[in-house]
């Protein structure tokens, strides 16, 4: 609600400016006016984005700066909403940017509504001056030496401005107002028309006559010079024949004493001067021609040290010139000898080089053709995933080796009601790798199917030994320098699908299962819940398969499982959690907890489409990485 306390200093402000100023006085004067005016203008106007503002702009859209100079004076001593107040100027609609607001005076010969277009938009409060009514937004005139404005409230409100009645209540309303003020405005326009015509006839008199005057004054006051110039002259002249003249005065009276006693003096000197004059002359031609034998000598000696000097420069160049290109052939002769002796040797070497290429390429070909035929095997021992996928329709398997064979490998089997299926991670990768996978993929075999053992605990302790024995580990008194130390880590479950159960072991693989919110599992088995689903994870033993730790005799523990419809587990090798990449994170791990919230995430997803989803965000993963080790992760949904 508006008060009359709270608009009385507007009231004050306003009464100032309308009637306190006298615009006539000076054109700066008016654009001082108008600045203020502006000015007041922020304070009852408000704009959408002003708390974003680091300083309020001002833009003056034409070439005059008399409007720049008046705010950049305002600028001195005030601020708007509190932020610094910065002109601009705009040569053009097009140059404008985003300032706060915009003033541009009719005499700047800008359409209105080019104006109009170019701030559209933008939250730019458009001020002017002596342009027509309703053109603008907020738009100036003078009328009997005080400002005015109107203000046209529609647009100002369309862009985006809140403004308060104040500033309202004291624009011009209509557009009878705004010609009344027009028509005076012409009226006093003609009349001082009117007023400067006759000061201009009157002023051309005047000038008429002071022209005149000033030619008169011009021609006394040149023969006035002329006659000072000459009076000096004659007084410069009058004074100067004195000074002779008493000089000369003077002159006389000393010669006159000394003529009497030089003449006596003259008679004597006569007759010793011509005797020295002779004796003189004889001496001067006896100077000359010395002196004429002397100059000839010093030419004679000029040419002849200029003639060794240029001899000397000579000789030291010519002995530089034979020692650089003495230095030259030498460098060439040792160059060639040298280029000789390692041209020959490469010769040998490139030789010897191509004979060890096509052995190595024989040899390398031999090794790949082997080792493809290594793959055929591996793969034809692998279980058929379309035999896997009749007994858990809802399955994936993503398996990638990293070199042509892998160390990874995964196990399934049926066993009466029971399915048995495990994920291998054989110690290394490549060759060495997959033929551990294929010693541990026969000791599954011979444990599981031959020996009919079922128990997953049972069944590791089983593979254990059989690694041991296979791969010629010794005992636990064998130092560990004689002991090969492959093996295998593997999570391997046994799954009761009439009684909801899963039997689980693990050698330091773990299992996961991800169930809905709210399922009752051990207290031992650690939780991650995110969402709708909680991740439950089921650590394996702390003794891997063969390898380092033959001096104990490793257990393992059978972990029962109760599952329901829509649980889903997985079991999977180190080798997408190890693997390096990642954009702007160089040497990093993708992590167990990545794969974890990845895995939370896909749970809306059916299992190949999840499969599809691991294997893209691999790759992306990865980028210009290699891929580090081999890959085997196993998702099932009960």
């Amino acid at each position: 609600m508006i008060t009359l306390k709270n608009t009385k200093p507007f009231w004050i402000a306003i009464f100032v400016l309308l009637n306190s100023f006298n615009i006539v006085a000076q054109p700066s004067d008016k654009y001082k006016i108008e600045a203020m005016f502006l000015y007041n203008f922020t304070k009852y106007v408000e704009w959408k984005n002003q708390s974003q503002w680091d300083t309020f702009q001002i833009g003056i859209l034409g070439n005059d700066t008399s409007m720049l100079n008046a705010i950049n004076w305002m600028a001195e001593t005030k601020t708007a909403k509190g932020k610094p107040i910065v002109p601009m100027l705009y040569k053009n609609p097009e140059s404008i940017k985003s300032p706060q607001m915009l003033y541009v005076d009719k005499n700047s010969n800008f359409e209105m509504q080019e104006i109009l277009s170019a701030i559209k938009g933008k939250n730019i409060l458009l001020t002017s001056s002596n342009y027509e009514f309703n053109t603008s937004m907020i738009n100036f005139i003078v009328v009997k030496d005080k400002l005015k404005y109107e203000l046209v409230e529609k647009r100002i409100i369309d862009e985006g401005f809140t403004i308060k009645p104040e500033l309202i209540n004291l624009s011009v309303k209509s557009s009878n107002d705004w010609k009344n003020l027009f028509l005076e405005t012409e009226k006093l326009l003609e009349t001082e028309k009117d007023k400067v015509v006759s000061q201009k006839d009157e002023i051309n008199k005047q000038k008429a006559i002071i022209e005149k005057q000033n030619d008169d004054i011009m021609i006394q006051y040149s023969k006035i010079e002329l006659m000072k110039k000459e009076f000096s002259n004659l007084v410069f002249k009058a004074k100067n024949q004195q000074d002779i003249l008493d000089k000369k005065t003077q002159i006389l009276s000393k010669q006159e004493r000394e003529i009497v006693i030089q003449k006596s003096e003259i008679v004597n000197q006569k007759d010793a001067i011509e005797r020295q004059r002779q004796i003189l002359m004889g001496q001067q031609d006896k100077i000359q021609f010395q002196q004429n034998q002397i100059t000839k000598q010093e030419s004679t000696l000029q040419y002849q040290l200029i003639t060794i000097e240029s001899q000397r420069i000579v000789l030291y160049s010519f002995i530089l010139v034979i020692f650089l290109i003495s230095a030259v052939i030498f460098l060439i002769y040792r160059g060639y000898i040298n280029k000789k002796k390692t041209n020959k040797q490469l010769e040998e070497n490139n030789k010897a080089i191509t004979k060890q290429k096509q052995l190595l390429e024989e040899k390398n070909k031999e090794m790949l053709e082997s080792i493809h035929y290594a793959r055929l095997i591996q793969e034809a021992i692998l279980p058929k995933h379309s035999e896997i996928k009749e007994h858990f329709p809802e399955i994936f398997i993503l398996y990638k080796p990293k070199d042509i064979v892998s160390g990874d490998f995964y196990w399934f089997a049926l066993k009466g009601e029971r399915s048995i299926i495990a994920a291998c991670d054989c110690t290394g990768h490549g060759v060495p790798g997959a033929f551990v996978s294929m010693v541990g993929n026969d000791l599954l075999n011979q444990i599981i199917i031959e020996r009919n053992i079922d128990n997953p605990s049972e069944i590791l302790k089983k593979l254990h030994d059989g690694i041991v024995y296979a791969l010629g580990h010794k005992t636990k008194d064998t130092p560990l320098s004689d002991s090969i130390r492959d093996g295998m880590d593997i999570a391997l479950c046994t799954i009761d699908m009439n009684k909801n159960e899963i039997m689980f072991s693990g050698a330091i693989r773990p299992m996961w299962l991800i169930t809905k919110n709210g399922a009752q599992h051990s207290a031992e088995f650690k939780r991650t819940v995110e969402g709708d689903y909680e991740l439950v994870e089921i650590a394996g033993d702390r003794f891997g398969i063969g390898g380092a730790q033959i001096r104990v005799d490793p257990t393992y523990t059978t972990h029962k499982i109760a599952v329901q419809s829509g649980d889903t587990f997985y079991m999977f090798s180190d080798g997408y959690t190890d693997q390096f990449g990642g954009k702007g994170e160089r040497d990093k791990k993708f992590s167990k907890k990545r794969l974890l919230k990845l895995l939370l995430s896909i749970q809306h997803l059916n299992m190949d489409e999840q499969r599809e989803k691991l294997d893209m965000e691999f790759v992306n993963w990865r980028g210009k990485y290699e891929q580090t080790d081999d890959i085997c992760v196993i998702g099932i949904r009960i």
